[in-house]
């Protein structure tokens, strides 16, 4: 019973429930129809009148899969290299950022020349080069495209803030 009663304490805190625990409008609601841990919901939720829903979609599909690098014991030095270039001061979700964005832009430039059968193959040696474990990688774009899915289908307008710190007024 403390476990329930720390969820709903929890979804109120979150904005999700009225004090009477019913669903907050339109908060509440709208949390509730992402697949999602409701602190991410709310987070993307409250991307959207910052104009950083991209980032936050990217940065809540990141989160939500399995270690996105592989640490090899016998290539470390390689290893730690790769993670300090998509490496960025301000914390971990920006490293996930980047190493999103740049697999999107390496893919990109790839599409037009390729199937989609090798696509997936220059994806997975784009992640070998790197150090990124490409399963966690493309469970996270597909993750990605669910929850992006479900924000347009709430009208939601998917905007990037374009590496503008919106944060920091």
């Amino acid at each position: 019973m403390p476990a329930i009663i720390k969820a709903l304490e929890e979804l109120h805190l979150l904005g999700a429930l009225t004090d009477d625990c019913k669903l907050e409008k339109p908060a509440g609601e709208q949390m509730a129809r992402f697949p999602l841990d409701p602190v991410y919901s709310r987070a993307l939720l409250l991307a959207n009148p910052f104009n950083c829903l991209e980032e936050m979609l990217i940065t809540v599909a990141m989160l939500s899969v399995e270690s996105i690098f592989y640490d090899f014991r016998e290539k470390r030095e390689e290893a730690r290299t790769s993670l300090n270039h998509f490496a960025s001061v301000e914390g971990d979700h920006l490293t996930y950022l980047s190493v999103y964005r740049e697999s999107n832009e390496f893919l990109e430039k790839r599409k037009a020349e390729n199937s989609e059968c090798k696509v997936d193959k220059i994806l997975r040696k784009w992640c070998i080069d790197n150090f990124v474990n490409s399963r966690s990688l493309k469970h996270a774009r597909d993750f990605y495209r669910q929850i992006r899915g479900n924000v347009e289908q709430m009208g939601f307008n998917v905007s990037s803030c374009g590496g503008r710190r919106t944060w920091q007024t």
